[in-house]
């Protein structure tokens, strides 16, 4: 979702001063905790109120529209984002003729979101639901837009600005829904004013800090930066796609209510997804420093990353797992219940990402992107192709079951490719002893965590993750170099 994306850092960092760097991670850090806060509970609010089935209708609705929401980039924020970092006099002449591709593209993405979800025969409340989403794809195309413009100004407060503004508006909308009917239709309109006044907040920043905002139609202009943006955007394309096609074919294959058990599930597992890719995203400027600097220490550096996501996530899907039906009945309530068996499954793609984010930040960083390229369709390819089959067999677990197939497929993918390319068979050694260290550490920290659940879920779950910590350290998994890799995801948590 939209809420759920971080822009990959592309700032030029030489150029102001380390107090600007220092402010920006802050701000930006900022923005990323409170936004998952703050929309963590919209859609658990927004779960409860409408029940399974009215969730179900809401989440297709978004999820159709935004799988074709990466065609309203293509790639031109990112260029953006580069080039005013490195020349800012070109920004005017960038920003007119993005904002002019992008009013075109616009039009065309909701006249095809439009006729697509007619074709495709959906019922009339869900087409209804999709007309409104795609105004609020088409928002968030130049809300995205607009923070990527600050960020080429190395400015982040306003991009933190922008999206915690944004979050407040839906959360403050959501407790004025609790109160009345509750209808997928309200919220719909409430993402599209959130939105609205969101993109009103990003052109009166941009007009007064920035550059005014002005629409250049140069075709020479437009291909040119078509031409460098594509290859960023296909990659957002495969993306977004392989995270929301599963919505929007269980809706036309298993029914709306499947769909809102699916997404309740999907809401909290995305969550825990931030821990991987932030971490991930961390490194990615170490990693490369590192390629050009030291590149032996490289291979040692991603090693103890992946080391790192197994001692992070591995407690996160067994206890997760353990606990599914207790945690889902205490955020969402016993209505979805259902949702249980399909979060058990969802965990170990959480799981699986942690680790395919850190190769995809390592091989972008080490000028290999073309591998995160056929990574990204390989998982596209797979997840699609059992959707199709799993689905009409066994509904939500059958989307669970393909999107994380896919995510394991890519790993083993990444696993391979990296073994031909650097020959690390001592570095699998180490985490395979990671490995089994860990699950030594996990068996006494699951009897701890049934016996502390008799209380309350989440006293299982704090006593179960704590004392698996103190074993670990007993065990002596952690390490000093470990605590230099950690610090820069730390910083943005702060």
């Amino acid at each position: 979702m939209a809420d759920d994306y971080i822009p990959p850092a592309v700032i030029d960092v030489t150029e102001p001063s380390y107090h600007r760097v220092a402010l920006n991670t802050f701000f930006l850090s900022i923005a990323d905790v409170t936004n998952k806060f703050l929309m963590f509970f919209f859609y658990v609010l927004a779960a409860r109120h409408l029940g399974a089935g009215k969730f179900g209708i809401l989440s297709f609705g978004f999820a159709f529209a935004t799988m074709f929401s990466a065609l309203t980039d293509l790639g031109l924020g990112a260029v953006a984002a580069r080039e005013i970092a490195r020349e800012r006099q070109r920004a005017q002449e960038l920003i007119s003729n993005a904002v002019g591709i992008k009013l075109v593209v616009a039009l065309l993405v909701v006249i095809l979101i439009s006729g697509l979800v007619n074709i495709l025969g959906y019922p009339a409340e869900n087409r209804v639901i999709v007309y409104i989403c795609s105004l609020f794809i088409v928002e968030t195309a130049f809300i995205a837009y607009f923070c990527y413009i600050f960020q080429g100004f190395q400015r982040m407060e306003f991009t933190a600005l922008v999206r915690i503004i944004q979050s407040l508006i839906l959360l403050s909308g959501v407790l004025f829904l609790n109160r009345i009917s509750p209808k997928p239709a309200y919220y719909a309109w409430l993402y599209a004013g959130a939105g609205l006044i969101t993109t009103v907040v990003g052109i009166i920043i941009l007009n007064s800090k920035f550059v005014p905002l002005k629409v250049s139609f140069n075709l020479g202009k437009w291909y040119s930066l078509l031409l460098d943006g594509l290859p960023i955007g296909i990659g957002a394309i495969f993306v977004l796609f392989y995270y929301w096609n599963g919505s929007a074919l269980l809706s036309k294959i298993a029914g709306d209510k499947e769909v809102g058990v699916y997404n309740a599930a999907f809401r909290l597992v995305t969550g825990l997804n931030f821990i991987g890719i932030s971490f991930s995203s961390a490194l990615y400027p170490v990693f490369s420093s590192l390629f050009t600097t030291n590149p032996a220490r490289l291979v040692h550096l991603l090693t103890r990353a992946l080391r790192l996501i197994i001692v992070m996530l591995l407690p996160v899907g067994v206890l997760g797992s353990l606990f599914a039906g207790q945690l889902i009945v205490f955020i969402y309530g016993i209505g979805y219940l259902p949702a249980a068996n399909v979060l058990r499954i969802l965990l170990w793609w959480a799981f699986a990402t942690g680790f395919t984010s850190v190769f995809s930040n390592y091989f972008m960083a080490t000028n290999r992107a073309r591998w995160m390229t056929i990574q990204t369709a390989i998982a596209l390819f797979v997840n699609v192709i059992l959707n199709l089959i799993l689905i009409p067999l066994i509904g939500t677990r059958g989307a669970a079951i393909s999107i994380v197939t896919a995510e394991f497929s890519s790993l083993i993918f990444y696993i391979v490719v990296w073994q031909i390319l650097e020959r690390s068979h001592t570095a699998s050694r180490g985490i395979g002893v990671s490995l089994l260290r860990v699950i030594g550490a996990l068996l006494p920290a699951v009897v701890i965590a049934r016996i502390a659940l008799r209380i309350h879920v989440l006293m299982g779950l704090v006593s179960g993750l704590l004392f698996y910590l103190i074993v670990l350290i007993v065990l002596r998994e952690f390490t000093a170099a470990d605590l230099e890799i950690i610090r820069p995801f730390l910083s943005r948590l702060k």
